[in-house]
């Protein structure tokens, strides 16, 4: 397949989801409903669609919602905010009234006074930033959006050329990976280099004082949770150590099996505070033109040779993500 079809397939799927979304509003969609819609794995939908479109799913959700709220309150001057809250999918008017008062600055009745009284120019307070308050537009994945403003074609996305040009230069391969058997220690918690570091560090004390640190040892880091869907305070990360079948294995470290089966290997150099960068040019530049989609497994981080690396970083590391045929 080539590279240019597998990013129109991607292309669609996501705007087949847009669609799906902008006009189901009033409803609940579930991870399992949007999942199936745009035949993405629902582990992996989440990390796809921001690192395509640029803005979080549940970010682009709340946001479309107060724009059809915003459209509704403007054009129904008779329609009661409460109703309108329901037919945009928020629980109560309450509800819709604090989202909306964050994005447009303004609460609803406020609004729809302003707009038809004064046709007043309003800019909502929250465009163009994401729930960290960072730029969230696409245009740092060479993005954008339709300007047809009506019904779901007003947010559909357009991959554009410049994503090829990204991709081919990525040093990604696909390899039959084999099963690790790791020791590991594991930290329940947000997915930040101040909580995983002291996991790293307890990690690296255990095995040294074992004889387990020599050269080319392989270690692993698996995060099994993905934080836009699993409250940070639950999310799990193992740092692990590949170990031979048979090491005794003690001092609150446990053992299990990493890996196997077809992965997308991305290996570059990663330093402190590039492991999001580096996650994100795997699923949002090389994965939309590859000819796969990730599959229904943990991904994980391989650092190739840690003995060789300076503590601080840059370490020599595979970003390895699971995949099938597209």
């Amino acid at each position: 397949m080539r590279r240019a079809d597998t990013l129109h397939r991607y292309e669609s799927r996501v705007n087949r989801l847009i669609d799906h979304i902008v006009n189901n509003l009033s409803g609940p969609l579930t991870l399992e409903e949007m999942a199936a819609v745009s035949s993405f794995s629902p582990f992996h939908l989440h990390r796809i669609f921001s690192t395509v479109m640029g803005e979080t799913l549940a970010a682009f959700i709340r946001r479309v919602r107060i724009e059809r709220a915003a459209v509704l309150l403007l054009w129904n001057p008779t329609r009661s905010v409460t109703d309108i809250a329901f037919a945009c999918g928020f629980s109560s008017s309450q509800n819709l009234a604090r989202a909306f008062t964050r994005h447009m600055g303004m609460p609803p009745g406020v609004y729809r006074r302003c707009r038809r009284e004064e046709g007043c120019g309003l800019t909502p307070a929250g465009a163009g930033n994401d729930d960290n308050g960072k730029n969230g537009n696409a245009g740092g994945m060479g993005l954008w959006h339709g300007g047809d403003a009506a019904g779901a074609s007003g947010h559909h996305l357009h991959l554009a050329h410049s994503l090829l040009e990204r991709s081919a230069t990525m040093d990604v391969r696909i390899e039959e990976m084999p099963r690790f058997h790791v020791a590991y220690l594991r930290h329940v918690g947000p997915y930040t280099e101040a909580t995983i570091g002291p996991v790293w560090g307890r990690l690296m004390e255990w095995a040294g004082a074992r004889g387990l640190l020599r050269p080319g040892v392989k270690t692993l880091g698996v995060s099994w949770d993905d934080p836009e869907v699993t409250p940070p305070e639950h999310c799990r990360y193992d740092a692990c150590i590949v170990i031979a079948p048979g090491v005794e294995v003690d001092g609150g470290c446990a053992t299990q099996e990493v890996g196997g089966g077809l992965y997308a290997v991305y290996r570059r150099p990663v330093a402190c505070g590039q492991f999001t960068e580096a996650w994100n040019e795997l699923f949002g530049q090389w994965l939309p033109t590859s000819g796969m989609q990730a599959d229904d497994r943990p991904c994980f981080e391989l650092y190739n040779d840690v003995m060789q690396a300076p503590p601080e970083g840059p370490w020599d590391v595979s970003i390895c993500m699971p995949v099938r045929p597209l």
